[in-house]
C-alpha cells in the first residue's frame, strides 16, 4: 500500500539536490516483524488500525529529511529556512498519554482537550506539535497534525485517510510539519489543503525557480 513512497521520496530528493539542497537523512528499515506487530497490536488493546499494520509492513522505521540553504541565499516565498521530513518508527507506536508531555496543561487550558484523545503519534518536531493518528476503533481512522501552543484549531485533519495525506504531502516534498500551523490561522478551516503551498509545490514540479 505504502511502496509508492519510494518513488515519491526519490523524485523528492532528486528535486531538492537540483535545486541547491541537501538531502541530510535517508534510511529505510526492512518491514516490520510479525512479533514487533503483535506487540504495537497488545499495546492498542488488540485493535490496530489497519493502516498502522500496513504502514509496518511496508517499513518497520523509516527517516527521510532534507534542507534547503538559508533564505539569505535561497529564499523560497512565503517559506523560512525550508525543510522537509517524513519518518516513523513502528515499534514506538503506542495510545497517546497526555501525562508524557509537560506542557498538556496549557494546551488544555486554552481549550485544546480533545487533542489528546483516541492518538498516536507518528512523528513530533522539536518544537512539540506532531503528526498523529486518531485510533478510535469507532470513529474514522484519520492522519491530523496537532498543535502544542493552544492556538485554534489545535488539531488540523489532513486527509480521510493516511496514504491520502501522504500522497498529497509528497507534492510538496514532505515540507515540515512546522509549517502547518499557517493553514488553519490565515484560511479559517479546519482540513489541510497543500494547495495553500502551491508555490513550493511548482518549485518541486520545476515549474518554478527559486527567488
Amino acid at each position: 500500500m505504502f511502496e509508492f513512497l519510494d518513488k515519491a521520496v526519490s523524485e523528492c530528493a532528486e528535486r531538492i539536490l537540483k535545486i541547491g539542497g541537501e538531502i541530510v537523512r535517508y534510511e529505510k528499515g526492512p518491514p516490520a516483524t510479525a512479533d514487533q506487530i503483535d506487540q504495537v497490536t497488545r499495546r492498542f488493546g488488540g485493535n490496530l488500525p489497519p493502516e498502522l499494520l500496513q504502514l509496518g509492513q511496508y517499513s518497520d522505521e523509516f527517516e527521510f529529511v532534507w534542507c534547503l540553504e538559508p533564505p539569505d541565499k535561497h529564499p523560497v516565498a512565503g517559506i523560512y529556512l525550508p525543510s522537509g521530513r517524513l519518518s516513523w518508527r513502528i515499534s514506538t507506536m503506542q495510545p497517546l498519554n497526555p501525562d508524557d508531555y509537560g506542557w498538556v496543561e496549557e494546551v488544555i487550558a486554552e481549550g485544546g482537550e480533545g487533542v489528546w484523545h483516541d492518538k498516536t503519534i507518528i512523528d513530533c518536531e522539536c518544537n512539540g506539535d506532531f503528526l498523529a493518528y486518531t485510533t478510535d476503533a469507532n470513529l474514522l481512522h484519520r492522519p491530523v497534525y496537532c498543535a502544542k501552543d493552544g492556538a485554534e484549531p489545535c488539531e488540523l485533519v489532513l486527509g480521510e485517510t493516511l496514504e491520502d495525506f501522504y500522497r498529497a504531502w509528497a507534492k510538496i516534498g514532505f515540507l515540515s510539519i512546522n509549517r502547518f500551523y499557517e493553514w488553519p490561522r490565515r484560511t479559517g478551516l479546519d482540513k489541510f489543503d497543500v494547495g495553500y503551498f502551491r508555490e513550493f509545490e511548482m518549485l518541486l514540479r520545476g515549474d518554478a525557480s527559486l527567488g
